[in-house]
C-alpha cells in the first residue's frame, strides 16, 4: 500500500475559540495558526492519496462519520477490524466551538486568505477534486513572521498562565495532603 494521509478539518472560529478557551491565545493568533497548519497539511497532500472528514461531521453524529471513514478506508483497501465504539474515538466534551454570537466575532478577524482557504477546506471535505487547489498553498513568510511576532508579544502571559496552574496543582494536592492527615 501507499500511504493514506488522513486530513481533519475543523472551523477556523472552531479552533481560534478552542485555544483561546484551553490556552488564552488571543482569536487573530488562533486563526493564524489555524491557517498555518492547514496551508502545510495542504501542501503534504499534494502527491499524496488522502482522506478529507470534517470534525463537525464527528461533533454531530460520531458513529455515522466513523462508519463512512471506516467504509472509505475498506473501499481503498485498508482492513478493518473490530469497530470501536465512537464515544470511545470521540470525545464531545472536549468541544469549545463557539456559539452563534461569538462565531459571527470571530469570523469578522478572518483574513481573506483565511477566508479563501477554509472555502478549500471545505472543497476537500466535500470530495472536491485536489486539481481544484491552487499551486501555492504553502505558507507565505510573511504569514510566519506574523505568527512569530504574535507568539513574541503574549509569551509572558502564556508564562503567568503556566506558572499559575502549576501552583493552582500544588494548591491542590497540597490539601489533598493535608486532609489524609487530619
Amino acid at each position: 500500500h501507499n500511504p493514506l494521509l488522513l486530513y481533519v478539518y475543523r472551523r477556523p472560529e472552531a479552533v481560534a475559540a478552542s485555544l483561546e478557551a484551553r490556552n488564552g491565545f488571543p482569536l487573530d493568533y488562533g486563526l493564524a495558526l489555524w491557517e498555518y497548519y492547514n496551508r502545510n497539511a495542504i501542501a503534504a497532500l499534494a502527491d499524496c492519496d488522502y482522506i478529507a472528514v470534517g470534525y463537525e461531521q464527528f461533533a454531530a453524529n460520531p458513529e455515522m462519520a466513523s462508519r463512512q471513514l471506516a467504509s472509505e478506508l475498506a473501499g481503498r483497501g485498508f482492513e478493518i477490524g473490530e469497530a470501536v465504539p465512537a464515544h470511545e474515538l470521540f470525545d464531545a466534551q472536549l468541544d469549545n466551538s463557539p456559539k452563534t454570537e461569538a462565531e459571527s466575532r470571530i469570523s469578522a478577524l478572518k483574513t481573506p486568505e483565511q477566508s479563501e482557504l477554509e472555502a478549500i477546506c471545505q472543497a476537500l471535505v466535500a470530495g472536491d477534486s485536489p486539481s481544484l487547489l491552487p499551486e501555492a498553498i504553502t505558507p507565505a513568510p510573511a504569514l510566519t513572521t506574523r505568527l512569530f511576532s504574535m507568539g513574541k508579544a503574549f509569551e509572558h502571559s502564556a508564562q503567568a498562565r503556566q506558572v499559575r496552574t502549576q501552583f493552582d496543582r500544588s494548591e491542590e494536592h497540597t490539601s489533598e495532603l493535608q486532609s489524609q492527615f487530619r
